[in-house]
């Protein structure tokens, strides 16, 4: 229900993003976000082998939209998600006893984000759209996906993996941190009644660090 949508937003993002949530909805977006390089390092060595062992790794195929069409409160319908999948982009998920659990969408061409898109180079990708269902989480499965999918785009020789997440995204942030992805650029992105929209770098990073 609604109700319930907006009771799940306050317990994972608090007041403020409701806030900005509920301005979106007249018209006035307005969003700040931070810029992240993730991917495999001498820093992050996690086994997460016993926690999962029951679980079903692997991509994820047009069947499967259906599924992640029907989550409240998404606002994707099946035939977008599909069409994802058709333009080239890469849906990575797991599934317990053939329930999905969660998922996280890829991209080797374009970093796609909010007022932001560039073509990727070679040693590139863009993770996006990291998302586990209600009744899976608390169980470490986001930072646990993540990282498999880091093992399959290594594999491709993409080394450079960019993402983005809203700054009151909570949840995202805190998987982010325990998988030791570093920010790198902070943003605000504005929207005024499809009139006028921008995206503006508050602050650049230090991206050794």
């Amino acid at each position: 229900s609604y109700w319930e949508i907006i009771r799940i937003k306050l317990k994972y993002s608090g007041f403020v993003r409701l806030f900005l949530d509920a301005l979106g909805r007249i018209g006035v977006r307005i969003t700040p976000y931070y810029i992240f390089v993730e991917g495999l390092s001498d820093k992050l060595d996690l086994n997460f082998n016993k926690d999962f062992e029951e679980y079903d790794l692997g991509f994820l195929s047009p069947d499967d939209m259906k599924v992640i069409a029907a989550i409240p409160g998404r606002h994707i319908n099946e035939k977008k998600l599909i069409e994802r999948l058709d333009n080239g982009k890469l849906c990575f998920g797991l599934k317990l006893n053939g329930e999905l659990c969660a998922f996280t969408w890829w991209s080797l061409t374009e970093f796609r984000g909010i007022g932001k898109n560039k073509a990727l180079a070679k040693d590139e990708a863009y993770l996006s759209d990291a998302y586990t269902f209600l009744p899976f989480r608390g169980r470490g499965i986001a930072p646990y996906i993540r990282y498999e999918l880091y093992k399959e785009i290594a594999k491709l020789g993409k080394h450079k993996l960019y993402s983005y997440s809203s700054a009151f995204n909570a949840p995202s942030l805190k998987f982010k941190k325990k998988l030791k992805a570093r920010i790198i650029e902070k943003h605000i992105y504005i929207k005024i009644f499809d009139k006028w929209k921008s995206s503006f770098l508050l602050k650049k990073f230090n991206r050794n660090t």
